[in-house]
């Protein structure tokens, strides 16, 4: 805002002349707008001169970008190999598909995408084409290092535009090598519920079709601490924790006990 000897103020009431700078999101060929209309509440009897962007001292939109675009790629030998000419509006996967017009050795190993500068839905770096064009090519299944790919400027009709550069950089370098080092077997760890065994019947090894030759870790749900051996009364005394209390046979050193007299069966002593 400014008085009417020029001055820069920040009253309203003050101020003899606007100045409104208009930015467009999208470039377009030429102005923003060419005639502008001032409407006078009365009482105010104020004269309003509008000038528009194409007057002395206005500023046209920056040219818009048009024309079309080639990929080249060199492959591992050294060839190189080019694209038919791209149109600047064409869509990424429009973009593949003209690639494999003559690259076919990139058939389902290339794809290409309008490169993005957040996490939003419509963060693209270039939200129109008009203002430029960014891509990215993201290679799969190579066993090797993908070719080397550039944009460049189509010469039957190249792109033009305010400022046209092509520029092109590898954004992650091909890994020379996925191997690594061999990890010892007591470093290896596997979560199994049923590690499977190998399992031989007299020296015969056991055929597990169903994977049914594995053991399991089961805690004791019995114990024995201790056990005593008298040898003038040949009574033996067994000790421990969570014992049976029924349905027991006792052998000692290979021999049956007799349970004669009638043994005592408790959780702690036998």
């Amino acid at each position: 805002m400014y008085d009417a000897a020029g001055v820069i103020v920040t009253s309203s009431a003050a101020a003899k002349k606007f100045i409104y700078t208009i930015k467009l999101k999208r470039r377009i060929a030429g102005y923003s707008f060419t005639t502008g209309t001032a409407y006078i509440i009365a009482p105010n009897t104020s004269t309003v001169q509008v000038n528009g962007p194409s007057a002395p001292g206005g500023i046209a939109s920056s040219a818009p970008m048009t024309g079309n675009f080639v990929i080249s790629c060199t492959d591992k030998n050294g060839a190189v190999h080019k694209s038919p000419a791209i149109s600047h509006t064409q869509w990424d996967e429009g973009i593949r598909v003209q690639v494999l017009e003559n690259m076919p050795y990139l058939r389902g190993k290339v794809a290409f995408y309008d490169t993005w500068t957040g996490d939003a839905a419509d963060a693209w770096k270039f939200s129109y084409r008009e203002n430029g064009r960014s891509l990215i090519a993201v290679f799969n299944g190579f066993k090797e290092n993908p070719p080397l790919c550039t944009l460049e400027n189509d010469t039957t009709t190249p792109t033009v535009g305010n400022n046209i550069r092509f520029v092109s950089e590898v954004l992650r370098p091909y890994g020379q090598s996925l191997m690594f080092e061999p990890v010892g077997l007591e470093f290896l760890y596997s979560d199994a519920q049923k590690p499977q065994v190998l399992v031989d019947v007299d020296g015969l090894p056991a055929l597990c079709l169903n994977l049914n030759c594995d053991y399991s870790y089961v805690a004791a749900s019995a114990e024995i601490t201790a056990q005593t051996f008298d040898a003038s009364t040949l009574q033996l005394t067994v000790t421990g924790t969570s014992l049976p209390t029924s349905g027991l046979s006792v052998h000692f050193g290979g021999a049956y006990c007799s349970d004669s007299p009638a043994p005592t069966f408790t959780a702690n002593q036998i």
